[in-house]
């Protein structure tokens, strides 16, 4: 057999390689594969579920399965929150508009009771600001402006007009 193998040796590397190849597969088959392997935990991740930077292969279903778990658990306890938060929103809104109407009411049998009135309106007014109020006014403001601008071009040009058709009214009287 050595003597084949000598006058063959491209065949005895390849037997060799073959052997060599069975035996790596032998031993890694043996091996817990997805304990070698491992994969990287997001921070947030590590945070919330309490994980090691890095965890197995063989670890990662369970640690997904903690993550559903705490993704659902908490979205439906911040969506309570948020649930919670519009209606308390609500209730206080609708119990200042309750007490304006009722103060504005109150106010209109006093002397002086319009000023009142509409100083609450104008105190309740202030307490309403909304996120994106101001573009929304510089954007009505300048579309007033514009309004005004071409209302008097019109008024404007009907004067014009009407100057124009008063100089030859009077050019036909006299």
């Amino acid at each position: 057999m050595s003597k084949a193998f000598k006058t063959n040796p491209r065949a005895a590397w390849l037997i060799v390689a073959a052997i060599t190849a069975l035996a790596i597969t032998s031993v890694l088959s043996a091996c817990q594969i997805e304990d070698l392997v491992r994969v990287d935990v997001p921070a947030g991740i590590q945070n919330a579920i309490d994980l090691e930077p890095k965890i197995s292969v063989a670890e990662s279903g369970a640690a997904w399965e903690e993550w559903t778990a705490w993704v659902e658990r908490n979205s439906t306890r911040f969506a309570d929150e948020i649930d919670g938060g519009q209606k308390t929103a609500g209730i206080i809104a609708s119990l200042s508009s309750t007490g304006i109407a009722f103060g504005q009411d109150a106010a209109s049998t006093l002397p002086g009771g319009a000023f009142i009135s509409t100083g609450l309106a104008l105190m309740g007014g202030l307490f309403l600001k909304r996120p994106g109020d101001k573009a929304k006014q510089r954007a009505q403001t300048a579309a007033a402006f514009q309004d005004g601008m071409n209302q008097g071009q019109r008024i404007s040009s009907s004067v014009i007009a009407g100057i124009e058709s008063l100089k030859e009214s009077q050019k036909g009287d006299g």
